[in-house]
């Protein structure tokens, strides 16, 4: 079935579209959710919600994008919406959670658990930092590192343009150096960062 085919038949209503549909994008949109959130259960639920949006709005859906280009962006928004309206915290907090529980179950050698410590507060840094960045910049640095897209397939997901996408991811880079430099340093991690 082609994109054009599949958006004709969810438009109609057709079980074997739908389907097909969910079955082709739910991975991706998921990936999407994830990455934002940072927590399963939170991301299956924002995934159906984009796939209910998308069925939903499909008759505005423009033939001259592609299908996975346009769950992107319904993803990357919900998620980003999901996190602001619920005041969520970050994705590193659910991190540093998880790290905690295991490190504590486990209790690994001194030498281990220093090493673990000191890997949990860089990573914890890190995300704080990529947090802190301007939603767009967000959007553009996340898309391009953890979703591996290009910066023409950004700038299609963003409706912006590829010089758009460069300066977002530029100022991001340029915006988290600096961050997590100070920060790595306030903590005195810096030395063992490099």
């Amino acid at each position: 079935m082609t994109e054009k085919e599949l958006i004709e038949g969810i438009i109609k209503g057709d079980k074997i579209a739908l389907k097909s549909f969910v079955s082709q994008y739910k991975d991706l949109v998921f990936r999407v959710c994830y990455s934002v959130v940072q927590n399963k259960d939170d991301a299956d639920d924002l995934a159906q919600e984009v796939f209910i949006k998308a069925f939903h709005h499909a008759t505005g859906f423009r033939n001259d994008a592609k299908i996975s280009t346009w769950l992107y962006r319904i993803a990357l928004n919900l998620s980003i919406n999901f996190i602001k309206s619920k005041k969520k915290k970050s994705f590193v907090d659910f991190v540093d959670h998880i790290v905690f529980k295991s490190t504590e179950q486990a209790k690994p050698e001194v030498e281990q658990m220093d090493y673990e410590n000191t890997q949990e507060k860089k990573y914890k840094i890190l995300y704080n930092s990529i947090q802190q960045l301007p939603v767009n910049q967000q959007k553009a640095f996340l898309l391009h590192h953890q979703e591996g897209l290009s910066y023409y397939e950004i700038a299609e997901v963003m409706q912006t343009s590829h010089a758009a996408v460069e300066s977002l991811i530029h100022r991001a880079k340029v915006g988290l150096k600096q961050k997590l430099i100070k920060e790595l340093k306030k903590q005195n991690l810096f030395e063992s960062y490099q």
